[in-house]
């Protein structure tokens, strides 16, 4: 009995099976979007439509085969949210950045123009104008504007991609907006399409990409770290072959008041039991990823600034993946409970008698003292996400806020500009390390 031959023969039958069921899963998602288009009388003629698997599209945004990019995001609701920080968009550093987005805007009531969420900061402040002005300091920055945001932008997201007759609008006043206010780009960010919606959004996105060709825009769309929630919710794989860039949020993806143990913000791996709670690590994200896509590379990683904080359950237990019994106390910049900025970390470590630590499986340090607890970035944790960025299109930042922008304690901007270091200058010359072998993974 030739056992070798026999299981060389499964391994064959397993993977024809699995390419196979690749190619049907697309080809019933191609064949629902082209009933669905076809079977909608009167509607308008939509533009440059090719359908939502248009094979694969390079992108537009990098010239070089290999270039990789930093992603800054602007919260036009900072200075009301936490007017103690004072973080301004002039205080956002473009020289460490390739792209910079303004979050965020929303449709109105007809779904198919963009309207401003906060009139008063985006046109009484000039936040707007003054945002478009960053673009003097480096003219080679892109200027992208983040559609959505928040969950409470699903209604009207769904009634945009719901009928063609609205797309097709949409597309075309996107595009005006677009120019008229000197943006090269659209970053849609929908928490997060119901199943009913995964074709459709799909078809918008190719809308989007190949009529914004013609006036050299770009588009790009945010996903969630969890997986699951991915699959559920996009068909990826029609995302990334129509799209620039990808990415993908993982920051602020834990919040301290409900989550039962301490753990990182943005970990490179998360430990069995904060999987479990539904938390994810870039590491895992990014294989997730090469199995759903096969143009994996286009994903940009989101990276937090902010320390995640918590209260100990246990004096004596004090390692990432202690219980926690909620957030740790709000910081006197800040204000908010189990969040820390980078400025508050460091002077609890060199004022307050704070102990350091750091934690090698998922590559981030943290502090304690007494019953608080909390996790953050620092340079050498950026350091050691070299080798996901260079296994990427590049790092977003969403929270330069969090960061030592005004050089309080240091330099200004440490994390901003280690993340500009790692994703241009030093990416090609550095590998994620991996964990010791003697870590206990299932602490």
């Amino acid at each position: 009995m030739n056992i070798g031959g026999e299981a060389a023969s499964v391994v064959l039958q397993a993977v024809l099976l699995r390419a196979a069921l690749k190619a049907n899963l697309r080809g019933r998602c191609c064949r629902t979007a082209v009933h669905e288009l076809a079977g909608e009388e009167g509607a308008e003629k939509p533009v440059a439509l090719s359908g939502p698997f248009p094979g694969g599209l390079p992108s537009r945004l990098r010239p070089r085969s290999e270039a990789r990019r930093v992603f800054c995001v602007y919260n036009n609701r900072l200075p009301e949210r936490q007017p103690a920080i004072n973080f301004t968009i002039e205080d956002l550093k473009v020289q460490y950045c390739d792209d910079i987005v303004y979050g965020f805007v929303g449709l109105d009531g007809t779904a198919t123009n963009i309207r401003s969420k906060h009139p008063k900061y985006d046109f009484l402040d000039d936040g707007l104008k003054r945002f478009v002005g960053l673009k003097r300091s480096k003219p080679e920055v892109n200027l992208w504007a983040c559609l959505g945001g928040s969950s409470d932008d699903g209604p009207r997201f769904a009634t945009l991609v719901k009928e063609r007759r609205t797309r097709v609008t949409f597309v075309r006043n996107s595009a005006e907006w677009l120019r008229r206010n000197a943006f090269q780009g659209l970053l849609l960010y929908w928490k997060h399409p119901g199943p009913e919606h995964r074709v459709n959004f799909s078809v918008l996105m190719a809308d989007l990409r190949n009529a914004y060709a013609r006036d050299n825009l770009l588009t790009s769309v945010v996903l969630p770290l969890n997986t699951r929630l991915r699959r559920d919710s996009y068909y990826v794989q029609s995302l990334y072959e129509n799209l620039d860039v990808v990415l993908v949020d993982g920051h602020r993806s834990v919040d301290p008041r409900h989550f039962p143990l301490t753990t990182c913000a943005t970990p490179v791996r998360t430990l069995l039991r904060a999987w479990h709670q539904g938390q994810y690590g870039l590491q895992r994200a990014l294989d997730d990823l090469a199995v759903e896509t096969d143009d994996f590379r286009k994903t940009v990683l989101s990276v937090s600034f902010s320390g995640v904080s918590f209260t100990l359950r246990h004096r004596s237990l004090h390692r990432v993946g202690a219980a926690a019994s909620g957030p740790g106390a709000p910081g006197a910049r800040t204000n908010e409970s189990g969040l820390l900025s980078y400025v508050e970390v460091q002077e609890r470590l060199r004022r307050e008698g704070w102990k350091r630590g750091y934690h090698h499986y998922g590559r981030c340090p943290f502090a304690r003292k007494d019953m608080q607890w909390v996790a953050y970035e620092d340079e050498e944790s950026l350091n050691d996400k070299a080798g996901l960025a260079e296994m990427c299109s590049g790092l977003a930042v969403w929270d330069a806020d969090m960061d030592d922008f005004a050089g309080l304690v240091g330099k200004p901007c440490p994390l901003l500009r280690k993340v500009h270091e790692v994703v241009h200058e030093r990416a090609s010359h550095h590998k994620t390390p991996s964990p010791p072998k003697s870590y206990r993974k299932f602490f």
